[in-house]
């Protein structure tokens, strides 16, 4: 027979999530958030905060909150994902990324201590887990430069950046 649906059965979840995508592709982001809000409300509801399977959601729903430069819309949903991430350990590359883009949002808020901190963390991850030049090192190593630049820091800053570009140099071959 025939299932119903209630207003909170997992089942929903997908065609929620894809009808946000789909809002999204076609150039009405405002539909969006309230579609893939509710996938999430769901989705947490049936499995908890901390289940892996919210990670497509939550990646999706902070990715279109950073289109739209609503970071502090963004802001607890990585923190979220960054607290389902380190279940795959603290220096895992995944981890980093997380860490990597709420630093930029604690950046794009002013927050820049705490970026900073963020920064610092990201490089350690990477420069343990990645190959010594390995791009998205020399990446952190600038973001970091920058917000040292932004805190008043420009001695650390200007080392920073002297040391990205020489890791930038290096790919270029």
């Amino acid at each position: 027979g025939e299932r119903v649906l209630g207003t909170d059965d997992l089942a929903l979840v997908q065609p929620l999530t894809s009808l946000g995508a789909l809002r999204i592709a076609r150039g009405a982001p405002e539909d969006a958030a309230p579609l893939l809000t509710r996938a999430l409300a769901i989705s947490e509801r049936s499995l908890g905060r901390d289940h892996p399977d919210l990670i497509v959601l939550l990646n999706e729903l902070s990715r279109h909150y950073l289109k739209q430069s609503a970071y502090g819309f963004a802001e607890p949903l990585l923190l979220q994902l960054y607290s389902i991430k380190r279940s795959k350990g603290e220096d895992h590359p995944e981890v980093a990324t997380v860490l990597a883009t709420l630093a930029g949002v604690r950046q794009a808020l002013g927050r820049h201590d705490a970026a900073e901190q963020l920064w610092r963390r990201v490089l350690e991850i990477r420069e343990r887990t990645l190959a010594p030049n390995h791009f998205a090192t020399a990446t952190a190593i600038e973001h970091l430069a920058e917000t040292c630049a932004a805190r008043g820091k420009l001695g650390e800053a200007l080392q920073l950046f002297q040391r990205a570009h020489a890791l930038e140099r290096v790919h270029r071959g």
